[in-house]
């Protein structure tokens, strides 16, 4: 839910947890990977014991934006204009 690495490791040192940027990267890197491989095997393996954690998963799905081209006709220049449609 953060934008950086930095703001992670300041909230973390808010809460009293001193975690570097560095820590926090592989964290997410190592994470990551495991997720490919899990994606690829389509299950999900946990080796480690996640008893007494606090665990977090997110995923942002963006946006998608479709052109639509718009009546009439052409510019001088020749260029197609076109509308936007923002779906969530």
């Amino acid at each position: 839910m953060l934008s950086s690495f930095e703001e992670v490791s300041r909230v973390f040192g808010d809460k009293g947890m001193r975690i570097a940027v560095n820590t926090i990267r592989r964290i997410a890197q190592r994470f990551a990977s495991r997720s490919k491989i899990a994606q690829r095997l389509e299950t999900v393996m946990v080796t480690d014991s996640l008893e007494q954690r606090r665990v977090v998963v997110s995923s942002d799905g963006g946006r998608l934006r479709i052109r639509k081209n718009k009546r009439g006709r052409r510019p001088e220049k020749g260029r197609r204009r076109y509308h936007t449609f923002s779906f969530m």
